[in-house]
C-alpha cells in the first residue's frame, strides 16, 4: 500500500483488551505500547483517526494525503506461524480525520463503500446548507467507519439526528478549524476543541440555516 514510504509508521492493536491502561476509558482502537494497551489520545494519536480496512481505494488516498499515515496490524488468529514468527493482518489505518474525507472526496466513484447514499441524504436533511459534494465526503467517511465497526458488508446504515449531527460536527472541527494542529502540537484535546468551539458552532449554524459559505 505504502512501499517504502518513510512517512508511513506502524502499530499494532490489542484485540483482547477492554480498556486502556493509563486513562481506563474504552476504545474502538487499542494499541500495544511498552507500558500496555493504550487508546489514542494516551499513545500519542489524539490528532488521527482510525479507518478500518476495507476499501483498498480510500486508504491509498488516506495514506496519500495523510502527514503521518500509521498502518494498524493485528496478530493472526487464523493463520499459522512462519518460520516461529507470528503472522500480522493489517487492520487499518490512522491518518488525520480531514485527509480521511478528502480521500472520501476523492474516492466517491470507486471506493466500494455502500451505505453513503442514505447518510448523506439524511445530513442534506438537517443540514441543508452544507455543500452536496462535503455532504457526500462525510457520509462515505461516516459509513466507512460504521462498516469497520459493524463487522459486516452493510448495504445501508440506520442514522439518526444526534448521529448526523456528530458527524457533521466532527468533520467541521477536524476541516474547517485549526484542532487537528493544536492537538499535534501537544495542546489538551478538551482544551482545543474550546478554543475552536465558536467557529465550529458557528458553520453548524449556518448550514443548520442553509447558508452554504461563511467569511472566514
Amino acid at each position: 500500500m505504502a512501499g517504502g514510504d518513510v512517512r508511513v509508521r506502524h502499530a499494532e492493536q490489542v484485540p483482547d483488551a477492554t480498556e486502556c491502561a493509563k486513562c481506563a476509558g474504552a476504545s474502538d482502537v487499542l494499541l500495544r505500547t511498552t507500558s500496555g494497551a493504550m487508546c489514542l489520545d494516551c499513545a500519542g494519536f489524539a490528532h488521527l483517526e482510525f479507518l478500518p480496512a476495507g476499501s483498498a481505494a480510500l486508504t491509498r488516498r488516506a495514506v496519500k494525503l495523510s502527514r503521518s499515515p500509521v498502518v494498524v496490524m493485528q496478530k493472526s488468529l487464523r493463520r499459522f506461524r512462519y518460520r516461529g514468527q507470528s503472522m500480522y493482518e493489517r487492520q487499518g489505518i490512522l491518518a488525520e480525520p480531514a485527509a480521511i474525507e478528502a480521500a472520501a472526496l476523492a474516492s466517491l466513484a470507486d471506493a466500494g463503500v455502500r451505505g453513503s447514499d442514505g447518510i448523506a441524504e439524511r445530513i442534506r436533511e438537517h443540514f441543508p446548507g452544507c455543500p452536496t459534494d462535503r455532504a457526500d465526503a462525510i457520509a462515505l467517511h461516516t459509513a466507512a467507519r460504521l462498516r469497520g465497526r459493524s463487522r459486516q458488508r452493510l448495504t445501508t446504515f440506520e442514522i439518526g439526528p444526534d448521529a448526523v449531527r456528530r458527524a457533521v460536527t466532527a468533520s467541521i472541527l477536524h476541516v474547517d478549524t485549526h484542532y487537528d494542529e493544536l492537538v499535534k502540537a501537544g495542546v489538551d484535546p478538551d482544551t482545543a476543541r474550546t478554543q475552536v468551539f465558536d467557529r465550529v458552532e458557528n458553520v453548524l449554524r449556518a448550514w443548520r440555516d442553509g447558508v452554504s459559505l461563511l467569511d472566514t
